[in-house]
């Protein structure tokens, strides 16, 4: 049960999460636009793969393991998901605007770290939830503390 405990805790962390930096990332570089709503499926895609890094690094159970678990895989992702980005991507066919594409390389970095925190909250955290013994005064543990 615990396993399921920091699994679900890191799944949810990591999901929603990536999904936040990741649409306010696409949202600074490329704004509102009615044409650019495409730009949705960015931070659902990244929302997942926080789910299985989030849930995968929780179930460790480990809180320091699970953060430096997450934070790699979550990193890893990013390099590879963002790197035309990165080396200088056009843009999407028909796109217009090379400013937003600038706008989006020098928003690229802060956007890598701030993914690479989440991924390390979700593993930490999770595998944090995971680990707690779940009951109160009574657990093995408890006896030795009061005594």
């Amino acid at each position: 049960m615990r396993y399921l405990r920091g699994f679900l805790a890191g799944a949810l962390i990591g999901g929603v999460g990536r999904f936040i930096v990741t649409f306010a990332w696409a949202l600074a570089a490329f704004g509102t636009e009615e044409r650019q709503q495409s730009w949705l499926v960015l931070p659902l895609v990244s929302g997942a793969i926080g789910l299985v890094v989030g849930g995968a690094c929780g179930v460790t159970c480990k809180p320091i393991l699970g953060a430096l678990l997450g934070a790699i895989l979550s990193g890893f992702s990013c390099l590879l998901a963002w790197a035309p980005i990165a080396i200088g991507h056009t843009g999407p066919p028909g796109s217009e605007s090379r400013a937003q594409w600038e706008t989006a390389q020098s928003l690229h970095l802060p956007a890598v770290v701030a993914m690479i925190v989440v991924g390390a909250l979700a593993g930490g955290v999770g595998a944090w939830i995971g680990s707690r013994e779940k009951g109160n005064a009574t657990s093995p543990g408890a006896e030795k503390t009061f005594r």
